[in-house]
């Protein structure tokens, strides 16, 4: 494993899943405040599953929204095109909408590396993520990306709650504030409803608002991630088993 301790901060990312849930009858989404980033569905519901990136660095990086779709329709991508932001971004489907293992290492191989080509990123980049998205164990997935310069570190799924900095800084506001989220968004866009065509620009401002470069970087160098401080890993790991 190629080490990561002393940077540069642009080799050290770190990947989080969030999970909504659409609405079968008005095609309304919706987000579930006490299991986010996890997939529960229900038989009215399909799971709008969202994958994206932030950098030790602060800066945001791609990321990926799949719908429980066999086809798309343009509509959602003419809304990813009229989106600030929305070119580092893609949308796919499958079945029920969640992130299969395909999806994850397609999102990895052809969207993540050729974004960090783009900025000329120094490789090999560490990309930490929870070893559980959409339910798959991401352990397996380790050696394929490497060969392209990517070093995928599932973190443990009992410690990627508290040590994420997007878990603190995106799903921590979406579970505290998500009518207000959607309330804020509406009212700026002509009061539309969050439909699936509507979707891709929420979340990609809500995002680009909650995750300033400032407040990413902090979180990494809090919990420990960038700088590597083991002690600050353990600070956190303790401060929040004894709250």
């Amino acid at each position: 494993m190629a080490s990561f301790q002393k940077g540069p901060a642009d080799r050290v990312y770190y990947m989080q899943e969030l999970n909504f849930f659409l609405d079968k009858h008005t095609r309304e989404i919706k987000f579930h405040r006490m299991f986010p980033g996890k997939v529960h569905c229900s038989n009215e519901k399909d799971t709008v599953s969202v994958l994206f990136t932030l950098g030790a660095d602060g800066e945001r990086g791609p990321g990926i929204v799949i719908f429980p779709r066999m086809v798309m329709p343009e509509k959602l991508f003419a809304s990813l095109k009229n989106t600030e932001g929305g070119s580092d971004w893609v949308l796919g489907s499958s079945m029920n909408g969640w992130l299969y293992s395909d999806c994850i290492v397609e999102f990895v191989s052809d969207v993540f590396v050729p974004w960090l080509k783009k900025k000329h990123a120094n490789f090999p980049v560490a990309l930490f993520t929870n070893e559980y998205i959409s339910n798959i164990r991401l352990t397996k997935m380790s050696e394929c990306l490497l060969t392209q310069g990517v070093q995928l570190i599932p973190v443990p799924q009992n410690m990627s709650l508290l040590l994420s900095p997007a878990e603190w800084i995106v799903v921590e506001y979406f579970r505290m504030h998500w009518g207000k989220a959607v309330s804020d968004w509406s009212g700026k866009n002509g009061l539309k409803a969050l439909l699936e065509e509507n979707f891709a620009p929420f979340i990609i401002s809500c995002i680009s608002a909650q995750a300033a470069p400032a407040e990413v970087r902090a979180k990494f160098e809090k919990f420990g991630i960038f700088p590597f401080n083991p002690q600050a890993v353990y600070r956190c790991l303790r401060s929040q088993k004894h709250e």
